[in-house]
């Protein structure tokens, strides 16, 4: 089980790292509009998406055995889902495409959405192994 229990951090680990890199992109890289824009709701949305995922990263980490982890990953594959979700469907970035948050923050986001989402789903195959 400790070999289990060590992929397992090195995976939260990573989900931890997507996170800061949803939160840090839209900041210091492709800066969304402001406030009556799209992208800056979906911008709101992301950050506290990524929160969750920290935060559920670390709870991963923190817990002894690797059913907690298994649990904890269903809530990081949600969470992934919605990173994908929100600039695309539920409230969306700028129409043009000349905007750095279509051309830049979707694709970023879709790219980390989907690797938090794949990166839960292996936790949570490989805990389902175990148990």
């Amino acid at each position: 089980m400790g070999q289990l229990k060590t992929a397992v951090n090195v995976l939260a680990a990573a989900e931890i790292l997507c996170a800061a890199m949803i939160v840090i992109t839209p900041r210091y890289i492709f800066l969304p509009c402001e406030p009556p824009m799209h992208c800056h709701f979906s911008n709101l949305a992301e950050s506290g998406l990524a929160a969750l995922i920290a935060w559920t990263g670390l709870l991963i980490i923190a817990s002894k055995g690797v059913e907690a982890a298994r649990m904890l990953a269903g809530v990081t594959a949600l969470c992934g889902i919605l990173v994908i979700l929100y600039p695309t469907e539920i409230t969306g970035v700028c129409a043009s495409p000349k905007m750095p948050c279509h051309y830049g923050l979707l694709p970023v986001w879709n790219l980390l959405g989907g690797a938090v989402t794949c990166l839960s789903a292996i936790v949570f195959f490989m805990a389902k192994e175990r148990s």
